[in-house]
């Protein structure tokens, strides 16, 4: 073995020990990109669920102050 065979040897171990380091960087990474699209996914079915449950609550607001005003003309009478 000479002196470059030591220094190849060395130049591989420092390669695969900088590999390994972006492996469990590029792991690490992923599992905060997995926790960050999870939490935008519940952000927009929570506003889904006020999209369409907003007219529903609209109209028997509408109902409620229709039928008020009309106990209330009635009453008055």
């Amino acid at each position: 073995m000479t002196a470059d065979d030591g220094d190849l040897r060395d130049r591989l171990t420092r390669i695969e020990g900088k590999l390994d380091l972006l492996g469990m960087q590029q792991s690490t990474s992923s599992a905060a990109s997995d926790r960050t699209h999870s939490d935008h996914e519940e952000r927009l079915r929570a506003l889904e669920r006020w999209k369409y449950a907003l007219p529903i609550t609209a109209a028997g607001a509408l109902v409620t102050g229709a039928t008020t005003i009309i106990a209330a003309l009635k009453g008055g009478a």
